[in-house]
């Protein structure tokens, strides 16, 4: 589909959004109609409508604070009403001479669940490279390789994939140095999650920190967060979220800090307990059936969780 700048940005300015910086291909607005974040303390503007002057291709908008994201026309629905969406739909049909243009189209709601495709060109099986096998060998996960990706470098690739088992985003590992960086663009960037849309979201999810420990616990309905904090998408597409971070002081409090804000389930380490994480347990000659159960076991929710989460924060 061709777009339209011209087009699309009468639809915008009807919207009487404040408009804090006027960059072709790029504007943005005063504070972010979601989270309101460019009205708070900082006044960081991160709302933006990027649309693609060069080649017409994409148009969208997106708050680097809140993650909020859709396509511009899905915007103008949302905030310009039916009546607009459509006329500009009519305007687009004309533009394009196409009858199917709302065929063409996803709908919103698959929009914003499966997030878009990303070039992912120089990425191989791991089983392919001979110190992407002695990684996993020595972790006890050779029989999840397939979860895993490696480049002409041998480093470690963790690909995200969307409903369609498509890449939409990576994370690349270095070993040797511990180095890691993520692929991932920006309108993507609150999917940042691996195996979230290989789980059944309406029952108990265990979300951990890493792949490695994810893959050691035993449970199959699982994500990781490669990192120490969770995007508020993922919380709301989740019925019972049970969070299972790393048993050190970062992994904890940011842990307690998301059972305070989203009053969720969490995992709480007895004291005597001496892994830092799951796949240190594994490595050490536990089952992943000991170390489901041991999970299970350690599971805390409710008003005593919350008390001590607050008192640990603190």
């Amino acid at each position: 589909m061709n777009r339209d700048y011209n087009i699309e940005r009468k639809y915008f300015d009807k919207l009487a959004f404040e408009v804090y910086s006027d960059r072709p291909g790029d504007i943005t607005l005063f504070a972010c109609p979601v989270c309101n974040e460019g009205n708070s303390y900082g006044k960081k503007h991160r709302f933006h409508w990027k649309y693609d002057i060069d080649s017409n291709r994409y148009s969208y908008v997106n708050c680097f604070n809140c993650g909020f994201g859709m396509d511009f026309e899905f915007f103008i629905r949302k905030y310009g009403g039916n009546e607009s969406f459509q006329e500009l739909l009519t305007e687009y049909k004309s533009l394009n001479n196409s009858s199917s243009y709302i065929q063409q189209n996803k709908i919103e709601e698959s929009l914003i669940n499966s997030p878009r495709t990303t070039n992912y060109n120089g990425l191989f099986p791991i089983k392919n490279s001979k110190k992407g096998m002695e990684y996993l060998k020595d972790r006890l996960l050779t029989k999840y390789s397939d979860f895993f990706l490696t480049d002409k470098y041998d480093n470690i690739v963790i690909p995200f994939y969307n409903k369609n088992r498509k890449i939409y985003g990576y994370q690349t590992r270095i070993v040797a140095n511990k180095q890691f960086w993520f692929e991932i663009d920006d309108i993507n960037k609150k999917f940042k999650t691996w195996n979230f849309y290989n789980i059944n979201w309406e029952e108990p999810v265990y979300i951990f920190e890493g792949v490695e420990d994810a893959l050691s616990s035993g449970f199959n309905n699982v994500i990781a967060t490669l990192g120490k904090t969770i995007h508020p998408f993922i919380f709301s597409k989740l019925k019972k979220p049970i969070i299972c971070f790393d048993n050190d002081i970062d992994g904890k409090k940011a842990m307690y800090k998301q059972v305070i804000k989203y009053n969720c389930d969490a995992l709480v380490f007895p004291r005597e307990f001496r892994f830092k994480d799951f796949n240190e347990m594994l490595k050490a000659g536990n089952s992943q059936d000991e170390i489901n159960k041991f999970i299970k076991k350690n599971i805390m929710s409710g008003f005593r969780l919350k008390v001590l989460a607050e008192s640990i924060v603190r």
